[in-house]
């Protein structure tokens, strides 16, 4: 069952990883909530991706993860 809150809860884990510079940990708690179709984790997940944190810098990639939310 999806629980809202528990996602907001991994999402802001992911956020204070990434604040941490530990792009690793951010990545973790935010893939999955991006493959459910939380936009602020896709969107965070492409900007990681544009600038190489955590993962090579893939410049098209974001595009692909970016148009993939819901509008």
């Amino acid at each position: 069952m999806y629980h809202p809150y528990a996602a907001l809860a991994d999402f802001e884990s992911g956020m204070k990883a990434l604040l941490a510079e530990d792009f690793a940990t951010a990545l973790d708690e935010w893939r999955p909530l991006a493959n459910e179709g939380n936009a602020d984790a896709q969107y965070e997940l492409g900007k990681m991706n544009f600038y190489g944190q955590g993962t090579p810098p893939a410049p098209i990639r974001p595009i692909a993860i970016n148009c993939a939310a819901p509008a």
